[in-house]
């Protein structure tokens, strides 16, 4: 971990530096307290940090809060707001504390309440992207609401 936040801030020193963001008759920025030149929040920290990363490494940046984990599952779903009475069968991708990520065949709008209906439990989620992915739409789902059936 110590090592992780001293890479970060390097990397942070190198872009500040490559920016030239040193002002004129102020001591270059490697010899500036670190308090400086960054943001006063942590999490301004962390969002420029991790930017940095992505540009830096050219992989994209994760903002998800909770780690997803892989899924393999069929479920039935459909559209609750507005309301569409037939189901579609989808695949569940992934899944995390707060969200899900379905294979579904149709596009879903972005904001429309959904319930998905599994083995042992129904779900109620609010669609926050839908991307075309061959003939299929991956669906992100923010969790709303859990019920046992």
């Amino acid at each position: 971990m110590r090592e992780r936040v001293q890479e970060d801030l390097e990397l942070l020193l190198r872009e500040c530096q490559r920016e030239d963001q040193e002002i004129v008759g102020e001591p270059p920025v490697s010899e500036l307290a670190p308090s400086r030149f960054l943001p006063d929040k942590v999490s301004d920290v962390a969002n420029a940090l991790a930017a940095l990363r992505q540009t830096h490494s050219g992989h994209p940046v994760e903002k998800r809060c909770d780690p997803r984990f892989p899924a393999s599952e069929v479920a039935s779903m459909h559209p609750v707001s507005p309301l569409i009475l037939d189901r579609s069968t989808v695949q569940i991708l992934n899944v995390s504390k707060r969200g899900l990520m379905l294979c579904a065949p149709e596009f879903l709008q972005v904001g429309i309440i959904i319930q998905i209906r599994l083995k042992n439990v129904f779900v109620l989620g609010e669609v926050r992207y839908c991307k075309p992915v061959d003939e299929m739409f991956h669906v992100g789902v923010q969790i709303q609401d859990l019920q046992p059936r």
